[in-house]
């Protein structure tokens, strides 16, 4: 354990606080808080783990494997910015070989590998074409791709889905239908790679169920005619629509508003939970 902890130092000191900043000057002329520079930060705090989880088990990564997924996580979502589809991998990849034309750090060893894990970090037929390598559950598009998918579950992920699938234009049932279908892929996908790891699967299959159980909820409200602006997931939903898309406020500020203006115990509950998971998870370098 203390070899992988002192890489994850060595590599944190070397371009965390680099990596976060220029992250954040990407997302600075583009609202779309679930997936900035903190969603980025929150990868790398997945990834972490995961790695230390890993070594654990016998799967050590060396500072090189260390260093080229840091640099891949606060990449991968960057093409955002400019494209809000499912594509934006390939203008995820253009922002970080912008990034490394001009970096006057030391160019690390087949940036190839890394610019195509950003590039495909959400292709999952890609994703399982390593199922077959032997070394799979150590390699490093899996431990990106996991990360990734990770951040999509529990409270956090609840929000981060509801904001991008708005977003593109889904809502009311079909958005609740799709949420559960495309979790389900993620989860069972991480959880088919790395269920040896026992206690950590088990974490996140408790966060996967948080989310399914609110967009089940939301389907049911459907369902029953029982949509309302006021209580359950589809008070949420419109919160999140009104506060976050149409207002444009910072996600600290709606946790408060909200507070401040519903009287709805699952609303006020969901929104403190949110902005207790959105402050623990804060990064410590502005």
């Amino acid at each position: 354990m203390k070899t992988i902890d002192s890489a994850l130092k060595t590599v944190e000191g070397k371009w965390l606080q680099t990596l976060f900043t220029h992250c954040k000057e990407i997302f600075s002329q583009t609202y779309l808080p679930s997936h900035d520079e903190t969603h980025h930060y929150r990868v790398w705090l997945f990834a972490k783990q995961l790695i230390r989880e890993l070594d654990q088990a016998n799967y050590t990564l060396d500072a090189n494997q260390v260093e080229k997924i840091i640099l891949a996580i606060f990449f991968h979502d960057t093409g955002l910015s400019v494209q809000p589809g499912t594509e934006h991998g390939k203008y995820s990849r253009k922002f970080a070989e912008d990034f490394f034309d001009r970096s006057s750090q030391k160019p690390i060893d087949d940036l190839d590998e890394v610019l195509t894990i950003i590039e495909k970090h959400d292709d999952k037929e890609y994703a399982e074409t390593f199922a077959e390598q032997p070394a799979y559950p150590d390699g490093l598009f899996p431990v990106v791709n996991a990360s990734d998918d990770l951040d999509a579950f529990g409270i956090t992920g609840i929000y981060r889905y509801a904001e991008i699938y708005l977003l593109r234009g889904i809502q009311g049932k079909d958005l609740a239908i799709q949420v559960l279908e495309n979790s389900a892929n993620r989860f069972q996908h991480f959880y088919n790679t790395y269920v040896f790891l026992k206690r950590f699967a088990e974490q996140q299959r408790i966060r996967y169920q948080i989310l399914q159980k609110f967009y089940h909820d939301l389907v049911l409200q459907h369902k029953t005619g029982n949509v309302s602006q006021s209580t359950g997931p589809s008070a949420v939903i419109h919160q999140i629509e009104q506060c976050i898309l149409k207002k444009k406020l910072p996600l600290e500020q709606v946790c408060k508003e909200v507070e401040n203006g519903s009287n709805d115990s699952y609303v006020l509950d969901f929104f403190r939970l949110l902005g207790e998971e959105y402050n623990s998870n804060s990064m410590v370098i502005q």
